[in-house]
C-alpha cells in the first residue's frame, strides 16, 4: 500500500508488492499547471492551481504487467474517489513529444516516459478544490508511476506589516527569482 499526501481522500493506493517509492517532493504552497487537454496544433488547455502539491514516483522493477494494465487498476482506484478523469489520454492522443515537455515530470533516473508508450489521467474532485494527476510508463521491464496531487493549502494567507519609521527605499529591485525553474514547471514567467 502506498500512503498518499492528501490522506483525506484516500488512505492508499495498491500497487504490485515490488512497488517502491523513489521520489518524493512536497510543497506546502506552490503552483501547478494541471493538464485538461491534449496539445492540439500548438494550443494546450492548462488550468494552473495553487496549494499544497505533493509529487511522488514509484517503480515496479521486474514486472510482466503493461503500462496501460499499470494505468488502467491506478486510474480506477484513484477514480472512486474523485470520480472519472476529467482527462484521459495515451501518448499519441495526448500530443506526444510536445505533451510530454509541456508537462511537469519528475526528471530521470527517477521518473522515465517512453513517448511512445505512456498513459496520462487528469482528476478533479466534484468541489473542485483537489486535483490529481497520473503518468505510467514503462521502460524495459519496469514500470514507472507519477502522481501529482494538489490541495488547498492549509494557510497560504499573506501576513504583511509595513514598518513606518524607515525611510522609505531610493530604488526599486525585482525579486531574486529561479527563472529556468519558472520556466520549466509553468512554461512561462514574468520578467
Amino acid at each position: 500500500l502506498l500512503g498518499l499526501f492528501n490522506a483525506g481522500w484516500a488512505s492508499a493506493l495498491e500497487l504490485p508488492r515490488n512497488g517502491t517509492l523513489v521520489a518524493e517532493q512536497n510543497s506546502e504552497l506552490d503552483l501547478y499547471a494541471v493538464p485538461l487537454g491534449p496539445v492540439t496544433y500548438g494550443q494546450f488547455p492548462l488550468s494552473t492551481e495553487r496549494g499544497k502539491i505533493g509529487r511522488r514516483v514509484w517503480q515496479i522493477p521486474q514486472t510482466d504487467l503493461t503500462a496501460l494494465q499499470l494505468f488502467e487498476s491506478l486510474r480506477d482506484q484513484i477514480s472512486e474517489t474523485f470520480g472519472e478523469p476529467v482527462f484521459d489520454c495515451k501518448d499519441r492522443v495526448c500530443g506526444g513529444f510536445d505533451f510530454r515537455f509541456a508537462i511537469e515530470v519528475v526528471e530521470a533516473p527517477a521518473m522515465y516516459v517512453d513517448l511512445g508508450n505512456y498513459f496520462f489521467a487528469t482528476f478533479r474532485s466534484s468541489t473542485g478544490d483537489r486535483h490529481a494527476t497520473l503518468m505510467v510508463s514503462k521502460g524495459g521491464t519496469t514500470g514507472y508511476v507519477q502522481l501529482i496531487e494538489i490541495s488547498e493549502a492549509a494557510d497560504d494567507a499573506l501576513n504583511i506589516s509595513v514598518d513606518t519609521d524607515s525611510p522609505a527605499p531610493t530604488g526599486l529591485r525585482a525579486p531574486v527569482t529561479d527563472i529556468g525553474k519558472k520556466l520549466t514547471n509553468l512554461g512561462a514567467t514574468v520578467l
